[in-house]
């Protein structure tokens, strides 16, 4: 009879790290629904501390159940998954944070709150609240998200953006010879060879000599 294997902790964190980026995401933002929750309970909110708890622990439990029944796929290649990944982030996110958010203030309807997580996910500052009307928690999980979105907009801007030659970030290489520049054309018009018979495609489209 055959063992069953073990996964140790290095197999997890293998694991964790296939996934596609949309679902890490995902349990990142469940977990840090954990914060919120314990300043609600020292606060004395205990509306907004049991939203938080909540949404956290039900997201984690979705996470995990979602994990292990992607375990052992490869992932995507390609662009395309990183950018679905990417889409859905902008898109799905704000409505996994904004549950929480609701069941704290019910006076307000879905659509503000989930224009308000998109707001602060994508770092643009727009409000639909009054500083007055929101608590303490409330203020703290939109600084959160607002951080997140952040550091989001760095990951995506060096991992996903960068490798595929978009945005300002892309990498340029300098060539040893003649000051060529690979990756951008005007490496290839500020190069002595640009105006002569060299093209990017390195190949003789005329000759200077005569």
């Amino acid at each position: 009879m055959t063992q069953p294997t073990r996964i140790g902790p290095t197999g997890i964190r293998r694991e964790i790290v296939q996934l596609p980026l949309f679902l890490q995401l995902f349990g990142v933002s469940a977990l840090s629904m954990i914060l919120p929750s314990i300043h609600g309970l020292v606060m004395n909110d205990h509306l907004a501390s049991r939203a938080f708890l909540y949404a956290g622990l039900l997201g984690l439990v979705a996470f995990t159940l979602i994990a292990i029944a992607h375990a052992g796929r490869k992932p995507l290649d390609g662009a395309l998954g990183p950018l679905l990944s990417l889409l859905s982030a902008f898109v799905l996110l704000p409505v996994f944070f904004a549950v929480p958010f609701l069941e704290a203030l019910p006076t307000t309807r879905f659509v503000n709150v989930y224009f308000e997580m998109v707001s602060a996910l994508t770092t643009t500052g727009a409000t639909m609240f009054n500083p007055e009307r929101l608590s303490d928690t409330l203020h703290l999980w939109r600084a959160q998200v607002g951080w997140m979105g952040g550091l989001l907009m760095w990951v995506t801007a060096s991992a996903i953006l960068a490798p595929l030659h978009l945005g300002a970030l892309r990498s340029r290489r300098r060539l040893s010879r003649g000051g060529l520049m690979t990756g951008s054309t005007r490496g290839w018009a500020a190069s002595p060879r640009a105006n002569g018979c060299c093209a990017p495609p390195k190949r003789c489209c005329r000759s200077t000599s005569g």
